[in-house]
């Protein structure tokens, strides 16, 4: 019986001695990665300098209710001057801590160590922002409209800030988030200010520098990329997330040993991250092609030949997403529109009405009509509507629609509040 044990057990060690080696021979020679270009320096910022420490402080004050069943307290249609003063007393500390820091000149996250490392303080400046911009409402129903327009354009920048904070892609969407909606919060106010024509064609010159910010946008997928990579080594080292004893450490290191080609997944990553950074300068209508192949089904005969599947699956997991290129696109938009909506505000503060076309505009409010960042073509108007819109990501017009009845996105609007 033993002998019968001992001859099982031996055929299906030297079965699957031969399964490993001819994975091995059939994984082909592995591709030679040049990536110079995609490597990111992370710059030096001095601690009396950076943001980030004194937000630290600022977070530990922060006091954001949770408000699930009423509306956005920063919406000018449901102000609550009692909910807002209140908010506003629970947070002078941290009030406090943000105007301190945003006096700073730079805001540098911690070094990320791990693609899936928990950034829980992003959830934190949104709300450290919206307490600001609360403030801000605050001032100008006050009057304060010089000081409310300025604490928005703050808000604004330290948005930009954190676009280029040498994060990931998630810390430029957060504040890509944090400057669209203090651009919202602009809007809303334009339509009751008192300002004079000179102060909003000045804050209307002032908008062009928070366009989407192409650099911190390199810096998140350049840093991005080095992440992926050195957890495709970790991988290849048999180090998998979760495994933590030996058996499942052998089991980890053979599996990646026969079926993860870490230069072949490399070179994936490499060309996916090369194609991201092409996209930047484009409008979203001419974006390059996408020539990075993804599998649908990674669990065939001729993947698992490949010698590869492993890196197919990490391929798949970190798969390229038009949303971050979407969310480009529609913060300069929001930029575009806002600048047509204050060039719209002097047009009638000077002749008393809304002109008939964005044409009227040039070249006296605008030199030229703010382009739509998803088709490449100036933004669109309708002055019967009292909207100025984009056409969004279906590239259709829809004549400023925002959803169809299936609540699918079409047009971008922006409301002309005046």
């Amino acid at each position: 019986m033993k002998k019968k044990l001992f001859i099982a057990g031996a055929s299906v060690v030297a079965l699957a001695a031969v399964l490993i080696g001819t994975l091995l021979v059939l994984r082909g020679k592995s591709p030679v990665v040049s990536d110079a270009d995609l490597r990111f320096t992370r710059s030096n910022v001095s601690s009396n300098e950076n943001g980030f420490f004194v937000f630290e402080k600022a977070r530990e004050e922060l006091y954001w209710p949770k408000m699930p069943n009423r509306k956005d307290i920063l919406d000018w249609s449901s102000w609550d001057g009692k909910a807002a003063d209140e908010i506003l007393a629970e947070n002078r500390k941290s009030l406090e801590f943000i105007d301190e820091m945003f006096r700073l000149p730079r805001f540098q996250i911690p070094e990320i160590q791990s693609i899936d490392e928990n950034f829980e303080y992003l959830g934190d400046l949104k709300n450290l922002s919206r307490v600001v911009l609360l403030r801000a409402l605050t001032e100008f129903r006050e009057g304060k409209e010089k000081e409310a327009v300025d604490t928005i354009g703050r808000v604004a920048r330290f948005g930009h800030q954190v676009e280029e904070s040498d994060g990931i892609l998630d810390h430029y969407l957060a504040g890509s988030a944090i400057k669209m909606l203090a651009l919202k919060t602009l809007r809303e106010m334009v339509g009751n200010t008192t300002f004079s024509y000179d102060s909003i064609q000045n804050l209307r010159g002032g908008l062009a520098q928070l366009s989407a910010n192409g650099m911190g946008l390199t810096n998140a997928i350049k840093k991005e990329y080095q992440l992926q990579v050195k957890l495709l080594k970790e991988w290849k080292r048999g180090k998998v997330t979760g495994m933590t004893n030996p058996t499942e450490y052998v089991s980890a290191k053979l599996i990646t040993m026969t079926l993860l080609n870490q230069e072949k997944t490399r070179a994936k990553f490499a060309k996916r991250a090369r194609f991201e950074l092409s996209c930047i300068p484009h409008c979203f209508h001419d974006k390059p092609h996408n020539s990075v192949s993804v599998s649908t089904n990674v669990f065939t005969v001729p993947q698992f030949l490949s010698g590869n599947v492993v890196g197919e699956v990490m391929v798949n997991w970190l798969a390229f997403s038009e949303n971050i290129l979407v969310r480009k696109c529609e913060e300069n938009v929001a930029v575009s529109a806002t600048q047509a909506i204050l060039a719209l505000k002097c047009y009638k503060m000077k002749y008393g009405q809304l002109p008939k076309s964005l044409t009227d505009l040039v070249p006296e409010f605008l030199s030229a009509i703010p382009l739509d960042d998803f088709d490449g073509k100036p933004l669109r108007y309708s002055v019967e509507k009292k909207i100025v819109y984009s056409v969004g990501a279906d590239l259709i017009d829809s004549g400023g629609q925002e959803t169809n009845s299936a609540g699918k996105s079409l047009d971008i609007p922006f409301k002309i509040l005046f």
